[in-house]
C-alpha cells in the first residue's frame, strides 16, 4: 500500500512483489577471480566491488590501494591507483562508485579527496573535500553529490548518562569542485554514556545502515522495520515499511556471543587470558533486541539490498537479504551462498566476496535465477 503523510510517501509491503516463486542465488559461482599466482588476480583484502553496465567488474584491492578492472569473463583489463599521496594514488581507499562519462569515482578517507578516473582515456582529476572532520563516505548520487557522514566520537560529555542514539551530520559534496553542504542530521549509533561523558560498548552493536541511489540515499536504524529514502538535499521523500518485529535477545545468544569472543581470545592471547575477558564480557551491557538490519547496498538496477543481522555470530557474512525495488516495494527475501558477502548486483548477476579456509579473498559472480 502507498499513502501520503505530510508530503512523505509511505510504502508498506505485506507480500513480496516477486510473488510466491522467488528467485534464487545459485550456490556455485559462474565466475571466480583470485588465483594463486602474483599479479592482478591475487587479492589480500577486499570489502566492495561493482558490476558496470557493460559487464566489466571493478574491484578496489585495499591491500594494494588500487582499483582493478576485469572484463565480464574475468580477464584483467587495467589497474589504476597504488599507495601514495600524489595524484591518482590512495592511502585509504574508502569508496568506489560509477561516474558519468565511462568513469569511476574513488574516495580517499585519509586524504579526504575524490579522484575521478576515466576508463576510456585513463585521465584523472582530483577534488579535495573542504569539510574538516572525521567523515566517512557511503555513496554517490548519479553525477553527484557524494554523501558523507560523521562516524561520531566515543567521548560524549554533551549527552545525559544512559543508553543514547547519537546523531550524525550528513554532508553532500560536489564532485565538480569539492564544495559541500550539510543536508541532514540523523541517528547514527547507540552508545551507553556514563557519568562524565565516557562511553561503553553495547551488545549487540546498534548502528545505522545507509546506501546511496542515483537520486538520493537510504538511511535506517535497526530498532524497527522503517527505511527512509532522502533526496540529494536531505529531505525525506519515502518511507519503506514492513510488519517485521525484532527478535528478543535470549540468554543462549549471549552465551554464544561470549564463547565466540573467548575463542578469539584463546587464539590471540592463550587460555590464561580467558578468565579476565570472560568477566568483562559477562558484565557488558546487552540490549533487549537483535538489530533488524546489517549491511546494505544499491545495485546497478537501483534495487536496495539490505541484510539481516548476523549477531551473535562473529564475522560471518549475512545469509539473509531483503530486496526492494526503486519505488520502495519489497520484492522478496533471498539467501546468499554460504560464506559469500554480497557487495553489488546488476540484472541476474550478483557480485560477492568469498574467503577460503586460509581467509584468502576471492571475487565471485553468481547467477540470480528466476524459476
Amino acid at each position: 500500500t502507498v499513502t501520503d503523510s505530510a508530503g512523505v510517501q509511505i510504502v508498506e509491503s505485506l507480500t513480496p512483489g516477486w510473488g510466491e516463486d522467488l528467485p534464487k542465488i545459485e550456490a556455485e559461482p559462474f565466475l571466480r577471480l583470485g588465483r594463486e599466482e602474483e599479479g592482478p588476480y591475487q587479492f589480500a583484502f577486499l570489502t566492495r566491488g561493482l558490476i558496470l553496465e557493460d559487464g566489466r567488474i571493478a574491484i578496489p584491492a585495499i591491500g594494494a590501494q588500487e582499483v582493478r578492472i576485469f572484463d565480464s569473463s574475468g580477464i584483467h583489463l587495467t589497474t589504476f591507483g597504488g599507495w601514495g599521496e600524489g595524484p591518482g594514488e590512495f592511502s585509504n581507499l574508502a569508496g568506489l562508485y560509477e561516474f558519468p562519462g565511462d568513469s569511476l569515482l574513488v574516495y580517499d578517507g585519509r586524504m579526504r579527496r575524490a579522484t575521478v578516473f576515466s576508463l576510456e582515456t585513463q585521465g584523472l582529476r582530483v577534488l579535495q573535500n573542504r569539510a574538516e572532520g572525521n567523515y566517512s563516505v557511503f555513496g554517490l548520487a548519479e553525477g553527484g553529490p557524494l554523501f558523507l557522514f560523521d562516524l561520531g566520537r566515543g567521548f560524549r560529555p554533551d549527552l545525559e548518562p544512559g543508553l543514547q542514539w547519537t546523531m550524525t551530520e550528513i554532508l553532500a559534496m560536489s564532485p565538480a569542485d569539492g564544495s559541500y553542504d550539510s543536508i541532514a542530521t540523523l541517528p547514527s549509533r547507540v552508545q551507553m554514556v556514563v557519568q562524565g561523558g565516557n562511553t561503553e560498548p553495547v551488545t549487540p552493536p546498534r548502528w545505522s545502515t545507509q546506501a546511496a541511489a542515483e537520486d538520493g540515499f537510504y538511511w535506517a536504524i535497526p530498532d524497527e522495520y522503517v527505511i527512509g529514502f532522502y533526496g540529494p538535499g536531505g529531505r525525506m521523500i519515502r518511507s519503506l515499511r514492513r510488519p517485521v518485529e525484532p527478535q528478543p535477545v535470549e540468554p543462549r545468544m549471549v552465551e554464544d556471543y561470549i564463547e565466540a569472543r573467548l575463542d578469539e581470545v584463546r587464539r590471540r592471547e592463550g587460555d590464561a587470558a580467558v578468565p579476565r575477558y570472560r568477566a568483562m564480557y559477562e558484565e557488558a551491557a546487552f540490549g533487549d533486541f537483535v538489530p533488524l538490519f546489517g549491511l546494505s547496498c544499491v545495485d546497478g538496477d537501483q534495487r536496495l539490498w539490505i541484510s539481516g543481522s548476523t549477531w551473535p555470530a562473529q564475522g560471518a557474512p549475512p545469509r539473509h537479504w531483503s530486496v526492494f525495488s526503486k519505488d520502495g516495494a519489497w520484492l522478496g527475501d533471498l539467501e546468499a551462498p554460504e560464506g559469500v558477502r554480497i557487495v553489488h548486483a546488476r540484472g541476474d548477476r550478483v557480485l560477492g566476496i568469498w574467503l577460503d579456509e586460509m581467509d584468502v579473498p576471492y571475487v565471485q559472480v553468481h547467477r540470480l535465477v528466476f524459476e
